[in-house]
């Protein structure tokens, strides 16, 4: 399923008002360099001023109505996935989730005989494990 630009925005808009435009806009940037980087203004993280002039071009994209502020976003869409999905990954609500299904196809494995219920009950185990950690978010910010 992709997610339409509209619906992109308002994510992001939505992870910014519940954090800081500079983190958000870090996360993104760390991922679009991870991702190999293009041709966008954007800066390694590391680089002199980077998380605010990132920060300042990102949020200028995101609430501009151009057609090449657009075409920007949708260059960064990769990154924005990538750190929307590494956020959510530290939520309780998503680690429970993931026990569960986990937990599912190792109980499945077992009640099948199946050759592969090891590595599902391991998967698992791992889950179960994640439950008890605290979301970290980067370098950026701990929680």
């Amino acid at each position: 399923m992709k997610i339409n630009h509209e619906a992109l925005c308002i994510e992001l808009r939505r992870w910014a008002s519940v954090t800081k435009r500079e983190m958000v806009a870090a996360e993104i940037s760390r991922f679009y360099f991870e991702l190999g980087g293009g041709d966008l203004p954007l800066y390694p993280l590391d680089a002199p001023g980077a998380t605010h002039n990132n920060m300042q071009n990102i949020f200028r994209w995101l609430d501009s109505g151009s057609r090449k502020a657009r075409e920007k976003i949708e260059a960064l869409r990769p990154a924005i996935l990538k750190a929307l999905e590494y956020r959510r990954s530290g939520s309780v609500s998503y680690r429970v989730a993931r026990a569960n299904k986990e937990f599912a196809k190792a109980v499945s494995a077992a009640l099948l005989d199946s050759p592969s219920i090891e590595k599902e009950i391991g998967e698992a185990i791992s889950a179960l494990h994640a439950l008890q950690k605290r979301p970290v978010y980067g370098n950026y910010c701990r929680a």
